[in-house]
């Protein structure tokens, strides 16, 4: 482990001590090996060290003594006062009269570096500081503030001219205040739905690693880590890649989150042809079918919705594929790719034919939780009767790696250390989620299937703070209290929390200390609310974070069991757990049930001050399973199966995708069956199975997705001709046939979805951006800073082979190459002392030439 300059020099500034070179500590190990007993050995400010070494320890008073005479609490924030501006003129080298209470600390350049020192003085004054105090508190006003109502015993300690005493009456430390509510929160009965709340109907989603939600929830109960390297489909991951994050326009981490499959879309379902489809941007591909499927999974099809005031609000920040038709856009000729916001929305709607709102939004980080808010504040006015809300997030350039890299925003081994000790940044990641939602009090009418409801969320922002991206824990705070206020629960009420945890030093704790904050009213003991962040698994989806905390939310509900946090073996050493009310869920376990409903907290916060939150409860149905899988099943009276797609092959893939979830699915065999024939679109090509046993169901699937001939229909009765009618291209209401009957009305349940053509649709590479420009230069790396070009020598090329003076081979002298004329599309020299001169339009000769590694000699492949 090596200190850097600024670490090594503030050490010296407070210790007197110096960094031991090798040779001085291996003498002074030596002398000390060969004397007889103790030794100290120092190196630097030998001095000063003595000095701090023999002066006598200062006795440290009880934090709460009560001395005969009170201290003023004006005295207390003078005090206060006096003793930050020491601090901090110190460590800034301003005169403390300089520093105005009610500035800004960002005015006097107080940055995360030197809150550390800060951090590190106030240790040595005061116990139980919260390492986030100076995001808490914005000017030196606010924090001497808080140092005089809750130390000002250990104030008057480091000032002992004056004496405390605890006010009368009170035996214990003052308790710290707790937050600002937005307004008073009631609790709620748990049988009673309240007009405000929002059912979750539909849920789809792809996650890395997970091409459908079974996968994903295999993989968090796993405790998989889905981080892989940079594909090659995506970039040259070497190329771009310098572990050295100081390196202008190269990424220092190489490592993320990724989908399979980017590439591949369904154009011809959705009427787009395939050439507008290999410009069309792959975020607007991908919610586009997971639109289509969270739709099918409600049980609903595109004839329930069209034309209703059906709303869709999907988070994105950005939009890469653009970039890859930038160059076609200099050079002309060819059509452009597209990466328009709005687009991913509204194409939703136009395909769907939804009358609704329809808009994308940014807030970075928040993007999907603000979006899901958005929604279900049009559903509780009454705009929208439903609403699609998502999230979409691929990386398809390696701009945002370097531009992140730049900001040092990345993690530099590829883990996402959610409150863990060692985060040095996130780890990007894809996804793409969407929920169709719904008011409950609707949805329970309805019969719908609920995965959950959100019984209250909020956004709001941080206001100015001490930087930019630097959170405020207490708009966080806010923005807790004023969900858990909406959904009327309290924070006793809550079992879970699903934090933002993107796994960074400091962030971690400001989020800790904001939902502390707002926890506070409930009093419980230390590890009491288990926290946990599906970054560590997945990495940071950014737009489509919150989709992919709600659905391991959701999941958790479904499964009625609390899924581990990965990388938190060691835990932050900024965060106090063994005081805090919040324990990290660091292994898989059950979530049993209480006198309540299961309830979670849901956090994303915007990396620009935009946070949101969510408070959600378990569904007030459980979708009841079966003793056996539906294939295995057997019904009294006949029930009719069906299926149908665009065409013949993509029916039989379908036909095998069914038998597969006929096998492992535990819902009912007729429920099943009707969701298929009042949830799906009917489509050209059909398939209909009626049969009284669930595996002459399977059979009969199997034989046709195999190539076999699709089954008949022999009889039936009214139930047989209105399936032989349907087969045919008829249009037949099967709910109205549903209506009435005697027994159990059926209800939607989960079925299988729509299997989307994986078609290829990429704008092609440019053959110009693999061709080398010239015979004499294999690339150009220039910059907007100077000129420079790449050439890779190897051992047989003839300017190495054939350099030969007298008997041997050796390195050729830094060539100077000329031009007879210049390359096409050449650039235009920079301006500077280093560039190439020229003579009309063509450079005469290369000046400069650095070897990037020694030229090889021999004849191996050496390059």
């Amino acid at each position: 482990m090596r200190q850097s300059a600024e670490a090594t020099a503030e050490t010296a500034a407070r210790t007197g001590f110096g960094v031991l070179p090798t040779a001085t500590g291996l003498d002074l190990f030596e002398q000390a090996l060969g004397a007889r007993g103790p030794r100290v050995a120092a190196y630097g400010d030998t001095g000063r060290i003595a000095a701090a070494l023999t002066s006598p320890v200062p006795v440290a008073r009880a934090a709460h003594a009560r001395p005969a005479a009170a201290q003023d609490s004006t005295d207390l924030r003078a005090d206060a006062l006096r003793l930050l501006r020491e601090l901090i003129a110190a460590e800034t080298g301003l005169d403390p009269a300089e520093l105005a209470e009610e500035a800004s600390f960002d005015r006097y350049g107080i940055d995360s570096l030197v809150i550390t020192k800060l951090n590190r003085e106030l240790d040595r004054r005061f116990e139980g500081l919260s390492k986030t105090l100076f995001f808490e508190y914005a000017t030196l006003g606010e924090l001497a503030d808080y140092f005089a109502e809750h130390h000002p015993a250990e104030l008057h300690t480091d000032h002992p001219g004056a004496e405390y005493t605890e006010p009368a009456g009170t035996g214990a430390p003052l308790p710290a205040a707790a937050p600002r509510r937005v307004r008073t929160a009631r609790t709620r009965p748990a049988a009673e739905p309240e007009e405000q709340a929002i059912a979750v109907i539909g849920l789809a989603g792809r996650y890395p690693m997970a091409d459908d939600l079974d996968e994903f929830w295999t993989n968090l109960v796993e405790g998989r880590d889905c981080i892989t390297e940079i594909p090659e489909d995506r970039w040259d991951r070497d190329r771009w890649y310098d572990p050295d994050p100081a390196t202008p326009g190269r990424a220092h981490t190489r490592w993320g989150g990724f989908l399979r499959d980017v590439d591949r879309f369904d154009p011809l379902f959705f009427g787009i042809s395939p050439r507008q489809a290999e410009l069309m941007d792959p975020q607007e591909r991908l919610f586009l079918q997971h639109a289509w499927h969270v739709m099918e999974d409600a049980g609903y099809r595109r004839a329930d919705l069209a034309g209703r005031p059906v709303g869709v609000y999907v988070g994105v920040m950005y939009g890469e594929y653009q970039f890859h038709g930038a160059l076609d856009a200099l050079r002309g000729g060819r059509p452009l790719t597209g990466s328009s916001f709005a687009t991913i929305a509204n194409r939703v709607s136009y395909a769907l034919d939804l009358s609704g709102p329809s808009l994308a939004l940014d807030t970075m980080c928040s993007s999907s939780l603000t979006a899901l808010h958005l929604a279900c504040e049009s559903l509780r006015r009454g705009e929208t009767e439903l609403a699609i809300a998502g999230g979409v997030n691929v990386s398809v350039h390696p701009y945002k790696y370097a531009f992140l890299s730049q900001g040092r925003f990345l993690s530099s081994d590829g883990r996402c250390r959610a409150f863990g000790a060692g985060g040095d940044g996130y780890v990007p990641g894809e996804g793409v989620g969407a929920v169709l939602l719904k008011p409950v009090r609707q949805a329970l009418a309805d019969g719908d299937r609920i995965h959950g409801v959100i019984l209250g969320s909020a956004v709001n922002h941080g206001a100015r703070t001490n930087g930019y991206t630097v959170p405020s824990p207490k708009a966080q705070a806010r923005a807790v209290t004023a969900a858990m206020a909406q959904a009327g629960v309290d924070p006793a009420d809550i079992g879970y929390v699903e934090a933002h945890g993107t796994g960074t030093a400091l962030g971690d704790p400001i989020e800790l200390t904001g939902l502390t904050n707002a926890y506070r009213t409930a009093a419980t003991e230390p590890g009491h609310w288990p926290i946990g962040s599906v970054k560590s698994n997945v990495g940071h989806l950014e737009s489509a974070a919150g989709m992919a905390g709600l659905t391991k939310v959701l999941l958790q509900f479904a499964h009625r069991t609390l899924l581990p946090s990965l990388h938190s073996a060691e835990l932050n050493p900024n965060i106090d757990f063994d005081r805090s009310p919040f324990r990290v869920q660091r292994e898989l376990a059950d979530w049993p049930a209480g006198d309540r409903p299961r309830r979670a907290g849901l956090s994303s916060f915007g990396a620009g001050g935009a946070n949101a939150h969510v408070v959600l409860e378990e569904s007030p149905h459980r979708e009841p399973l079966q003793a056996a899988p539906a294939g295995e099943q057997r019904v009294a009276e006949p029930v009719l199966f069906l299926l149908s797609a665009r065409d013949d092959e993509r029916l039989r893939v379908y036909a095998s995708q069914a038998v597969r979830f006929l096998q492992t699915q535990h819902v009912d065999l007729a429920d099943l069956c009707f969701t298929t024939q009042v949830g799906r679109e009917a489509m050209d090509a059909r398939l209909a199975v009626l049969s009284t046993d669930g595996a002459e169901i399977v059979t009969a699937l199997r034989r046709f997705a195999d190539g076999g001939p699709a089954p008949e229909i022999a009889d039936g009765g009214e139930l047989g001709e209105q399936a032989r009618s349907w087969l045919l291209g008829a249009e037949v209401d099967w709910s109205a046939r549903h209506a009435g009957r005697p027994g159990r009305a059926p209800r939607r349940v989960a079925a299988p979805r729509y299997p989307f053509a994986a078609e290829r649709y990429w704008i092609p590479l440019d053959p110009d951006l693999t061709a080398a420009p010239h015979p004499l230069v294999d690339a150009n790396e220039s910059t907007v800073s100077e000129l420079r070009f790449r050439k890779t020598l190897r051992a047989g090329d003839p300017l190495l082979r054939d350099h030969v003076i007298g008997a041997g081979r050796c390195s050729p002298v830094p060539p100077r190459w000329r031009w007879c004329e210049p390359p096409p599309g050449w650039p235009s020299p920079a301006s500077g002392t280093d560039s190439p001169r020229w003579c009309g339009d063509a450079p005469s000769s290369c000046r400069r030439a650095n070897w990037r590694s020694t030229p090889p000699s021999g004849r191996g492949p050496t390059s």
